[in-house]
């Protein structure tokens, strides 16, 4: 009798493992998969408009990519970064807006690693390597007033 405890508790045990790895693929992505399921292929990049805006620091810059290397640049780059969705709201400190041949999309970015693309959250797995991209373009910043 304990052994068809004992053997009941190792599957139960099993299959709630199973089950949380399962939820826990299903909740994480890349930006990678978000980007490529975001542009159609017939879809080509225009401009990066990208604003930059901190109220704690009462500063606002904004920047303007049109050139193709920049803009491949700030879209490949992280690919690698990994997401997991998330469904809360949350202030923003980058704006981007990405114009196509076909439409505009939005990425917002904070910088406690969350961030809304098209509408969709995301919590950033390890380093945030989009703001690094960004940040990178420092001298295509220009500063605004608040």
């Amino acid at each position: 009798m304990k052994n068809k405890r004992w053997i009941f508790a190792v599957i139960f045990l099993f299959i709630f493992l199973v089950i949380v790895l399962l939820i826990n693929q299903w909740s994480t992505t890349t930006y990678e998969e978000v980007i490529n399921n975001l542009f159609s292929e017939d879809e080509d990049i225009s401009e990066i408009y990208i604003l930059y805006l901190n109220t704690v620091n009462n500063e606002e810059k904004e920047m303007r990519l049109t050139n193709n290397d920049e803009i491949t640049k700030l879209i490949e780059q992280p690919l690698k970064i990994k997401f997991k969705r998330k469904r809360e709201l949350f202030n923003s400190i980058y704006f981007m807006i990405i114009k196509t041949n076909k439409t505009r999309y939005t990425i917002n970015i904070q910088d406690n690693n969350h961030l809304n693309i098209d509408g969709k959250y995301y919590e950033i797995l390890g380093r945030n390597k989009l703001i690094d991209v960004i940040e990178s373009n420092g001298v295509k910043w220009e500063q605004t007033d608040l």
